[in-house]
């Protein structure tokens, strides 16, 4: 085995424990969240205002390359950590924080994972159109960055509850169906287990910002 092998396995071993580690970290028990918002901070309702994104159209039937299959990964985990830590900085209560801070933590360890794995495989991620179609609109950042309090912390669990289903449905009608190598089927697989624990505590934080998810 070379020595560039060898050494991409250990960072592999090292970060893979490192995200099952966070994964298994608990949320916290529930807190009160009784208490007012700091003054000047939007309210709750305002804050629950569905983003006006518009994603330009991609036809869901082409095949995807490994290059765009890792640029559309890659790009996920880019999103998901960067307004995790934004949510972890801002965060009103200690459940988001802890929340916030597993996010966070579980995509930024998928990061380092796959970009060791795409290295030792000299596959440059292609950011097309498959990932410009879904980056999050400026305006959804732009208002999480301008809330405070119990505003901020159900604004962003409202956009998690939402972001998160739509990327379980992404990967399991498109990504996990895609013929592709077993490393990067490893990232795809990586990427879903990522998803389901987020939204199952996502769910699980619901009652205590009042979120009325549907039916």
């Amino acid at each position: 085995m070379s020595r560039k092998s060898s050494f991409g396995f250990v960072i592999i071993a090292a970060a893979t424990a490192a995200s099952v580690f966070a994964c298994a970290y608990e949320v916290g028990p529930p807190v009160s969240v009784d208490g007012e918002s700091p003054p000047g901070a939007p309210s709750v309702e305002a804050a629950l205002v569905a983003d006006d994104t518009t994603a330009a159209p991609v036809d869901e039937a082409l095949p995807l390359r490994e290059e765009e299959i890792a640029g559309l990964v890659r790009a996920i985990h880019r999103e998901q950590a960067a307004e995790a830590t934004l949510a972890r900085t801002r965060a009103y209560t200690p459940a988001l924080f802890y929340y916030a801070d597993l996010v966070a933590t579980n995509n930024t360890t998928a990061l380092d994972i796959q970009t060791v794995t795409l290295d030792m495989r000299d596959l440059v991620p292609d950011d097309g159109p498959w990932v410009t179609s879904r980056e999050p609109s400026e305006a959804g950042v732009a208002r999480l960055n301008q809330l405070a309090g119990m505003a901020f912390d159900a604004a962003y669990l409202q956009r998690q509850l939402t972001v998160q289903s739509e990327l379980l449905r992404l990967v399991d009608t498109k990504l996990a169906l895609e013929p592709i190598g077993a490393e990067l089927r490893a990232e795809v697989t990586r990427l879903r287990a990522g998803l389901v624990v987020h939204l199952e505590r996502a769910r699980a934080l619901e009652p205590l910002f009042a979120i009325d998810a549907g039916p």
